[in-house]
C-alpha cells in the first residue's frame, strides 16, 4: 500500500491514493468487527484483506492512467503523421 500509493501519487491520481487508503481501512474493520472467526485468525484477515483491496484500487488507477498515456501517445502519433502528409501535399 505505501510503495503503489506514492506510485498513484506520482502519477497525479490523488483521489484514487485517498480512495485506495479508505477502501483499506472499511475493509480493514470489517473484516474485523464481522468476520466469524476467532480473535487471532480475524485479525490476520482483516490486517490481510484490508490492503489487498487498498492495493487493487491503487493498481486499478495505474492501469487507467497507462492506458490513457498510451491512447494519448498513439493520437499524438497520428496527429503527427497527418501534419507530415498534409505539409507534403499527400491527403487521404
Amino acid at each position: 500500500m505505501t510503495l503503489s500509493g506514492n506510485m498513484v501519487l506520482a502519477i497525479n491520481r490523488h483521489r484514487a491514493y485517498v480512495a485506495g487508503w479508505a477502501a483499506a481501512a472499511a475493509v480493514a474493520v470489517a473484516v474485523a468487527f464481522f468476520a466469524p472467526l476467532p480473535l487471532v485468525p480475524r485479525a490476520i484477515a482483516a490486517l490481510c484483506a484490508g490492503p489487498v483491496c487498498g492495493f487493487a484500487v491503487h493498481l486499478a488507477a495505474m492501469m487507467v492512467h497507462a492506458r490513457s498515456v498510451q491512447a494519448l501517445s498513439e493520437g499524438e502519433a497520428l496527429r503527427e503523421m497527418l501534419v507530415e502528409n498534409t505539409v507534403r501535399g499527400e491527403t487521404h
